[in-house]
């Protein structure tokens, strides 16, 4: 990353298309930067608690155990995130990846709605019982 991020539409395109390498380097870097404006700093390390929760919400354990970690010391926390960060931090594993899978699933039949029918639903479970 060059230069300082100054909010979260700066974030690179190939971060939004779910690279999950690349995002985890990235939260990484701006957590760890150092800049010569405390408020830089702070800022980044916001950015990178968002991205963190990003990751954790979907199953990322290691995103989790750096919010854990992020949140005991304060490191880009703040009150616009910290309810956030505690219901990654409060949500078990198995529930976080289980509505990974559903967003999926979801996503994947709605074609662009903000619903199913209970009818695209039942086609789709009785197409995967054909298989």
């Amino acid at each position: 990353m060059e230069g300082k991020a100054s909010n979260v539409l700066e974030a690179p395109s190939w971060m939004m298309t779910g690279v999950q390498i690349h995002r985890w380097f990235w939260q990484k870097k701006l957590l760890d930067e150092k800049c010569d404006l405390d408020v830089d700093q702070e800022e980044n390390a916001r950015l990178g608690v968002y991205w963190l929760i990003k990751a954790s919400e979907q199953g990322h354990q290691e995103a989790t155990d750096l919010l854990s970690h992020c949140l005991q010391t304060g490191q880009g926390i703040c009150e616009h995130n910290y309810v956030d960060v505690r219901a990654c931090l409060d949500m078990p594993q198995e529930e976080k990846l289980a509505r990974c899978a559903a967003r999926k699933v979801f996503e994947s039949m709605s074609a662009g709605e903000d619903f199913i029918t209970s009818d695209q639903l039942q086609d789709r479970m009785t197409r995967l019982d054909e298989q």
